[in-house]
C-alpha cells in the first residue's frame, strides 16, 4: 500500500488535478457555449439590424482578427457604410451551434439598395438576398477570430450591376 508521506503528496496534488480537470471541462461547457451563441445573437442584432456601432467595440477583442488589417473603428466605418447603402438591411440567423470556443452561423442578409451608391452603382431600389456563412472565435468572452464567406457575385448583380467580361491584353 501507501506509505504516509505517499498519501500526503497525493492529497496534496489531488486538489491541483481536480482543478486542472474542472477547467477543462468548463472551457467546452454547454455554459461556455450557450454564451458565445448569446453574445453572436446579439452580434447580429445590435451591430447589424439596429446599428449600433457601439456594440462593435464591445463584441470583437481589440487585437481580433477579420479580413486584414482589422480595426474595430475601420469595421465600425464599414457596418456604418452598408447600412447607408442599405437602409433596411437586415441579417436572419437560419441556424447557429457552437463547438469549442467556436460558434459557427448560416445567416441570410437582406436589404433595398436606396441609400448611397456602391460599387460605382447608383441607387436603383433593388431588392438583395444574399446567404452567408460566419465563424466567430472567442477567448475570455471576446470575439478573437472572425470568418465570413458570402455570396457578393449575387449581391452585384441583384443590385443591377452589369458585368462587362473583358479580356486581357495580347502582347504580340
Amino acid at each position: 500500500m501507501y506509505t504516509m508521506k505517499q498519501k500526503l503528496q497525493l492529497n496534496s496534488i489531488a486538489p491541483f488535478l481536480l482543478f486542472l480537470l474542472s477547467f477543462a471541462l468548463l472551457s467546452n461547457a454547454p455554459i461556455g457555449k450557450d454564451r458565445n451563441i448569446r453574445m453572436v445573437q446579439t452580434y447580429w442584432e445590435e451591430v447589424w439590424n439596429k446599428g449600433n456601432l457601439q456594440a462593435v467595440a464591445e463584441f470583437y477583442h481589440p487585437n481580433a482578427k477579420h479580413g486584414e488589417d482589422f480595426t474595430i473603428e475601420g469595421f465600425q466605418k464599414g457596418v456604418a457604410f452598408t447600412r447607408e447603402v442599405f437602409p433596411d438591411f437586415k441579417v436572419t440567423i437560419n441556424d447557429i451551434f457552437a463547438t469549442g470556443d467556436k460558434v459557427i452561423c448560416e445567416v441570410t442578409y437582406t436589404g433595398t439598395h436606396t441609400g448611397k451608391k456602391m460599387f460605382k452603382q447608383e441607387p436603383l431600389g433593388n431588392a438583395v438576398t444574399v446567404p452567408g456563412l460566419d465563424i466567430f472565435t472567442f477567448n475570455d468572452g471576446k470575439c478573437v477570430n472572425h470568418q465570413h464567406v458570402a455570396d457578393h457575385l449575387e449581391l452585384i448583380i441583384q443590385m443591377g450591376i452589369q458585368l462587362t467580361p473583358t479580356l486581357p491584353d495580347s502582347k504580340e
